[in-house]
């Protein structure tokens, strides 16, 4: 059972344990969080984890798991007037299924653990970035992107319908959420980088996927922002310019293809007399 392979799969869940522990561990040296985990805590949560899973599979990682739960409810309840935050309580619970994971799925375990860890130390920023730069309408239109997305577009059927059998429900909805992640990426780039080249960087960036889409938006904007419209109509031919390039690149690599005879196809060659 001790082979090479498990104890490198071991090593995986330790280190991932104590990747989360250390984030967590400076946290309570800064007195951010009064959490009773950390780097020790989490490293063992880790191969506790581990540990279960190589000896008696998900049976004993339920268990594990069950155990830590009353465990942490007990904690929360004795330390809720302090504090009353549970983020370490279920990053604790998700490095023990980590730690599991890692028997039969190390690479995923390890990147989960890295996003994980990058979540907990960009605290701050996350909350700093909600409250204070996005906006109401940004984190509606955010939403409405989101739910087009994933919940729409994947319950819309995808077969033609309607007069001679000419629309496609799933098309169409591909259309719209292609226009509206256009309109978020030209919004993000414009709030990094300005509109002077937001603008000019984002329609390059959409007329690769979409020159039709992107103008249609640019054109719904300039309705919106009369005093706008040169920029977006410099924006519109960038667009063009960008899928023009994009076909350009497709027919290149089309004619260079076709120009190749097959193998064993003698090749033809126009002699003049």
């Amino acid at each position: 059972m001790l082979d090479a392979v498990n104890v490198s799969h071991g090593a995986v869940a330790l280190g991932i344990g104590m990747l989360v522990g250390l984030e967590r561990e400076r946290k309570k040296g800064r007195n951010e969080d009064h959490a009773a985990a950390g780097l020790r805590t989490f490293a063992i949560t880790a191969l506790l984890g581990y540990v279960s899973m190589l000896l008696a599979g998900p049976v004993l990682v339920g268990v594990a798991s069950l155990s830590l739960v009353l465990m942490l409810c007990m904690h929360y309840r004795k330390h809720a007037d302090k504090d009353p935050e549970v983020t370490s309580e279920i990053a604790l619970l998700l490095v023990l299924t980590l730690g599991a994971l890692s028997l039969d799925e190390p690479e995923l375990a390890t990147a989960v653990g890295v996003v994980l860890t990058v979540l907990l130390a960009l605290r701050r920023e996350l909350h700093h970035f909600v409250l204070q730069q996005l906006s109401e309408e940004e984190l509606r239109d955010g939403l409405m992107l989101l739910t087009v997305a994933l919940v729409v577009l994947p319950l819309t059927p995808d077969r033609f319908m309607g007069p001679y059998g000419a629309l496609n429900p799933r098309t169409i909805c591909t259309l719209v959420v292609l226009l509206m992640t256009v309109g978020a990426l030209g919004h993000i780039a414009m709030r990094l980088v300005g509109p002077r080249y937001g603008l000019p960087l984002s329609a390059i960036a959409s007329g690769f996927a979409s020159g039709t889409a992107t103008i249609a938006l640019l054109a719904h904007e300039a309705r919106r922002q009369v005093t706008a419209v040169r920029p977006l109509a410099a924006a519109a031919v960038l667009s063009n310019l960008a899928s023009i390039a994009q076909f350009a690149l497709v027919l290149g690599i089309v004619d260079r293809y076709d120009a190749i005879p097959p193998a064993g196809q003698p090749q033809v060659s126009a002699q003049v007399p």
